[in-house]
């Protein structure tokens, strides 16, 4: 199993969806241009392992292992799924002070709610 990162410049283009500083902001800027440079596919393990990825499934049972996690996705505290997600855009965007002045805000109002009450 292997992920690209590379093959836009082999064919001497460019990702247009910002995948090199995608793979820089998880993996590192030094990895990010080697594996760009080198237009190699870089296997998943290794992306794993650089933190690009969050797991490895063999082919056969991607589907049952996506479909597993998004049913727990679903079932759990999803009013808090948009709360990490935005808090996780905020550090992003401007860093931990941006998560940080953005925090009570967001998670404040969870208390009242049945993601909080139901646990």
């Amino acid at each position: 199993m292997a992920a690209s990162t590379g093959a836009e410049q082999s064919l001497g283009n460019v990702t247009l969806l910002g995948g090199i500083y995608r793979v820089a902001e998880r993996a590192g800027r030094a990895r990010a241009y080697e594996w760009a440079l080198a237009s190699e596919q870089v296997p998943a393990s290794v992306m794993a392992e650089a933190g690009v990825i969050n797991r490895v499934v063999p082919d056969d049972q991607l589907r049952t292992e996506a479909e597993t996690f998004a049913q727990k996705i679903a079932q759990g505290p999803t009013r808090a799924h948009v709360v990490h997600k935005a808090l996780l855009r905020a550090r992003a965007t401007g860093g931990i002070p941006a998560a940080d002045q953005r925090l009570l805000d967001l998670a404040v109002p969870l208390f009242g709610t049945e993601d909080v009450k139901g646990r």
